[in-house]
């Protein structure tokens, strides 16, 4: 190794650590722009540090590589169908973000993969020891160790469920390098950060990862198993096994899943008709629904898919009424809890049958590529990477782990493992040289990407001071800051609502005029938001637009059946314009009475603890509106 690449591994191992270490601290932010933008910033930055190196930058040369590159460009055509464009365009930066990282990171092992290794060792385990950390600090402040308490066991993640699929991948990398190790202290540490990363998310009850841990250790005693019986495979059999392995995937994810999600999975309590608590629906009837949904949304975009990112902004349109926490409260999903079916109803069959083949691919190219190689220490380290990214796999049938800047570091970092195992032969690596032009063109993404996280740090640094700015009655800041937020690359806030009816409800508050306009442009971004279609019926309705008004009334009320401000205007226009029948089916299917007002209020503790005094007042406002619109009813009719 010449002197420049032991520059390149020191000042790559500085950025990886305090990259690391920034990440955690920023993690209890609620600007997650921040660390996409530290994403992309040190990418650019690691890139023009491995320009001074006198080895030419390369690529994989492999057909799984040129799958993968396949489906990243395919990916980027379903923008084109995005409804949501600007959010669209975020949402496949990362895409673009953890492709670029994984041609770094195989870079890095192609001159020197012994020190590629340790570095990831020191990063991996350096992250570990502050995850575990802060968790065990929470964890000894939790009142029981009931569902609800554990959840707020977040370490520095901000959600227990992306907590312990961090746990989970750090602490495979830790074991990776035990048999690297030449130090028994970094053995018996790397060891000790997995038996504890284990034990922590079985306490916390995370059922996704256990089972990603579960079919990481199958999938890892397979292939002891097959190397230890020295099994060799011939290159039809690699084929055929490859192909029948993708077949069962696909016949699984777009079949079995539509068969499976019809299936009546019993709620863990029903102590009323309406689903009350969080916790009394299981988290698997929840997710049925979930993906239910959007195989409904798959069968409406079949080839091109809605756009990339843009699922947040089509599935209200398939309703919220099954959805407790979004139907009664302001309880927005982003993403289907399944990032193969999110892909899928974002990019349609095409796309996803492309990147699954990539996926598949990798996995099996890389299970006989590692099975033969001899040096124990070398098959070890490989095993377990790639048991692990079979674990990801697994956990990404039930969450969306890739949403979050930290998890695809570190799974751009197993790709770049897994495609040195494949393109491995006697003399090195078998890759591509880059020319001079193609290392300009990575240059000019990271360049757009670092541009599209500085507005979206704005746009979340400004809706969060709005936010504060409301707490206090100040709505000529939060107007102020609304406006800021707003632009091209942030139009939907991290609660998943438009920051344009932001705008609009501020000018309503101060009585400035425009309001209109801004709540069509959130209509624009959001077709389907409740709360949108309902204030931009009343300013219709306020402008003489009355047919467009119940439009969006019927729409709001088509959304969200809990949602009861579309019931009470539409129910208003009827009885003020005497047309008592059609009233009359409104305010019947109001879902309001005492039941419901006491279930809401007891659950308001959950939903709204910062804010449950308002809460509550809301929904006494509620329950008596709805039994005044009755009185209002029966006396127009004489009863």
């Amino acid at each position: 190794m010449v002197k420049n690449d032991k520059i390149v591994f020191s000042l790559a191992g500085i950025l990886l650590i305090a990259g690391c270490l920034a990440f955690n601290l920023l993690q209890g932010t609620t600007f997650f722009a921040v660390r996409y933008l530290i994403a992309a910033a040190g990418l650019l930055l690691s890139f023009g540090v491995m320009s001074f190196s006198p080895r030419p930058a390369g690529i994989p040369k492999s057909s799984v590589f040129y799958l993968y590159i396949a489906s990243v460009a395919a990916i980027g055509l379903s923008v084109l169908s995005a409804v949501n464009v600007g959010e669209s365009l975020f949402v496949y930066s990362k895409y673009v973000l953890t492709f670029l990282l994984a041609i770094l990171f195989y870079n890095l092992f192609n001159r020197d993969v012994k020190a590629a290794r340790k570095t990831l060792y020191a990063g991996c385990v350096v992250t570990l020891a502050v995850y575990l950390l802060v968790s065990c600090m929470q964890l000894f402040h939790v009142e029981d160790f009931s569902f609800d308490s554990l959840y707020k066991v977040t370490g520095l993640s901000g959600n227990k469920t992306f907590l312990t699929i961090m746990l989970f991948v750090l602490s495979s990398f830790a074991l990776a390098y035990v048999a690297e190790a030449k130090r028994k202290s970094c053995k018996l540490l790397s060891v000790t950060l997995f038996a504890v990363s284990l034990v922590l998310v079985v306490i916390l009850k995370s059922r996704a990862v256990m089972l990603s841990y579960a079919a990481a250790a199958l999938f890892l005693t397979i292939m002891f198993f097959v190397r230890k019986r020295k099994v060799s495979f011939s290159r039809k059999f690699k084929v055929w096994i490859t192909a029948a392995v993708f077949v069962v995937v696909i016949l699984f994810l777009t079949v079995g899943m539509r068969l499976l999600v019809k299936v009546d999975v019993p709620k863990t309590a029903d102590e009323s008709t309406v689903e009350y608590a969080y916790y009394s629906t299981s988290s698997l009837y929840e997710r049925f629904i979930l993906w239910n949904k959007t195989f409904e949304m798959t069968d409406d975009h079949t080839v091109c898919g809605c756009g990339i990112g843009n699922w947040q902004v089509m599935f209200p349109d398939y309703g919220l009424s099954e959805l407790y926490s979004a139907n009664y409260w302001n309880i927005n999903f982003t993403r289907p809890h399944n990032e193969f079916l999110g892909l899928l109803a974002e990019c349609g069959h095409v796309t996803f049958f492309v990147y699954m083949l990539f996926v598949i691919s990798l996995i099996m190219k890389s299970f006989f590529a590692i099975c033969k190689i001899s040096d124990r220490r070398d098959f070890v380290y490989g095993a377990v990477i790639l048991s692990a990214f079979v674990g990801c796999c697994v956990n990404s049938f039930f969450s969306f782990p890739s949403d979050k800047t930290e998890y695809f570091i570190w799974k751009a970092a197993m790709y770049a493992v897994l495609f040195t195992y494949i393109t491995k032969n006697e003399n090195g690596y078998n890759s591509l040289k880059l020319n001079v032009l193609w290392k300009c063109v990575p240059v000019a993404v990271l360049v757009f990407t670092v541009f599209v996280g500085f507005f979206r740090y704005e746009g979340e640094r400004n809706v969060a001071a709005a936010a504060n700015a409301i707490r206090n009655n100040d709505w000529k800041t939060a107007l102020q800051c609304c406006e800021k937020a707003a632009s091209v690359f942030y139009t939907i806030d991290y609660n998943g609502l438009p920051v344009n009816w932001h705008i609009g409800k501020a000018k309503e508050q101060l009585g400035l005029p425009g309001s209109l306009a801004d709540y069509r442009r959130a209509h624009d971004d959001m077709p389907f938001c409740k709360q949108n279609l309902n204030d931009l019926g009343t300013a219709e309705y306020a402008c003489g637009n009355r047919d467009v008004a119940v439009a969006h009334f019927e729409k709001a009320m088509q959304v969200s059946s809990g949602f009861l401000y579309p019931y009470f205007n539409l129910a208003y226009i009827y009885l003020k314009d005497n047309e008592l029948d059609k009233a009359a089916a409104v305010i019947s299917a109001i879902k309001m009475d005492e039941n419901v007002r006491d279930v809401l209020i007891k659950d308001a503790r959950f939903f709204e603890n910062e804010n449950i005094e308002n809460t509550v007042e809301r929904i006494e406002d509620e329950y008596h509106t709805t039994m005044k619109l009755h009185r209002t009813l029966n006396h127009l009719r004489g009863e």
